[in-house]
């Protein structure tokens, strides 16, 4: 499908509507802190937690509630796992619309409880990756063959994201991104919801590092899949899972210096035991974020597999008595780099052009200071006479002859009271030879 609107565009729409500015604002204000897990909250045995919004609602209205009153400014809705892909597991996939609906309620209603003027709490609509991906084989002993289509996931994602922004959620969250082209079926899926819906929220995501090279499972790069969904209106953009906060630090560094968005980040609580359970306490895991906050390489942390009500409280507990602030000059970049995703997503056209070949000369004189022609003959030994005059204000023989200490004779006329002396003139030149590189 053909866009029809530009990310500025699409940004500044989003910007409008009322809960989406009031989030955008707080996130240029100060450190949001998001909730912790919501499995680690329910009770062992109770099946699919997605479907407890039907059947146990008061028991996910108290977790949320739990985590709003640690000091969460930011609840995610119970539907990590409520498209018709993971629902078909339990033979619930006609269920989609009215799990995501009863999720938002909840959630809404909480977060309207405990919200404020000075501390106003929004909801986000989690979107999870599923349990297929659109790039990775299910059978080592086939390559070529994928579990599903990018087509059957962006319509999974549409059903479930038109039934959130419907509910009222204030931004959607798509969470543990492993697969770039899951997540660019999401990104598609988000569009589409909107536009059915007559209604913009903000987009926001989140990946999941698979080892310690800094990859997601399907071998992407952070720089890679930045690349990736450049051309997304995208308000933030962080990890979640993988490991506990410590191993997650440096590929956190690396993604604060190169996206142009807010970042986001909420680690599993330390690495499970042999148990598959979470050892690390409150405190120990504050205490491995703080350089999360004094760094400031994040605008929105808190937790994720493992994590409690108790998490998230030391993490709201180490915000408040911070003297972190949010980087005003950050804001500024990341709005200038919506700027630059105008019209046609001249972003995503540039770097393309960039990657084909095209629009080298641009790139070239960006970088260099010279045209592509220029480069190459210099780099060819051709039309040395003309970069030398440029750069030095003599022409190569000059040099050479100043460098030999041949044909002083010339000096005086570029250097005056110089000229009779060889070695001044010599200075003089190397002088001037400086400057003309600086």
């Amino acid at each position: 499908m053909k866009r029809d609107n530009s990310a500025l565009s699409t940004l500044n729409s989003e910007l409008a509507k009322p809960q989406a500015k009031s989030l955008h604002s707080e996130l240029a204000k100060r450190i949001l802190c998001l909730d912790g897990a919501m499995g680690t909250m329910i009770p062992k045995g109770k099946g699919l937690g997605d479907l407890l919004c039907l059947t146990c609602p008061d028991l996910i209205r108290d977790i949320h509630e739990q985590y709003l009153e640690a000091g969460a400014d930011l609840i995610t809705t119970d539907t990590f796992n409520a498209q018709r892909i993971s629902l078909a597991d339990y033979n619930a996939q006609l269920l989609v619309r009215e799990v995501n609906l009863a999720a938002v309620r909840l959630a809404r209603e909480a977060a309207d409880k405990y919200s404020t003027p000075e501390k106003p709490r929004f909801v986000l609509g989690s979107v999870g990756p599923t349990n297929k991906s659109c790039s990775i084989s299910p059978d080592v002993n086939n390559p070529a063959l994928r579990a599903i289509t990018f087509d059957e996931l962006m319509e999974a994602y549409t059903e479930q994201m038109t039934a959130l922004i419907e509910g009222g959620v204030d931004a959607l969250l798509m969470e543990t991104i492993f697969d770039t082209l899951n997540a660019k079926a999401g990104i598609y899926a988000a569009e589409e919801a909107m536009r059915k819906v007559g209604k913009r929220v903000p987009l926001m995501l989140s990946m999941t590092i698979s080892d310690k090279s800094g990859r997601i499972l399907t071998g992407q790069t952070i720089e890679a899949f930045l690349i990736s969904i450049a051309h997304a209106p995208i308000l933030s953009i962080g990890f979640n899972c993988s490991f506990g906060a410590r191993d997650m630090l440096p590929n956190l560094r690396a993604l604060a210096q190169r996206a142009p968005y807010y970042i986001s980040a909420y680690p599993n609580a330390g690495l499970p035991n042999g148990m598959g359970e979470y050892e690390q306490t409150p405190e120990m895991m504050a205490e491995e974020m703080k350089p999360f906050v004094e760094e400031g390489l994040v605008n929105i942390i808190g937790g994720c597999c493992g994590t409690t009500p108790e998490h998230i409280r030391e993490l709201a507990k180490m915000l408040a008595n911070s003297q972190c602030k949010v980087q005003s000059e950050k804001c500024k970049v990341q709005s200038e780099k919506f700027r630059v995703q105008s019209s046609k997503f001249k972003l995503r056209t540039q770097h393309s052009e960039l990657r084909t070949g095209k629009a080298c000369t641009q790139h070239s004189e960006l970088r260099t200071g010279f045209a592509p022609s220029e480069v190459l003959a210099l780099s060819t030994g051709k039309a040395r006479t003309q970069h030398s005059e440029l750069r030095t204000g003599f022409a190569p023989s000059e040099v050479l002859a100043l460098s030999t200490g041949k044909a002083r004779t010339a000096l005086p006329k570029r250097f005056g009271a110089h000229g009779t002396d060889a070695r001044g003139g010599i200075r003089e030149c190397g002088r001037t030879m400086q400057r003309g590189w600086q």
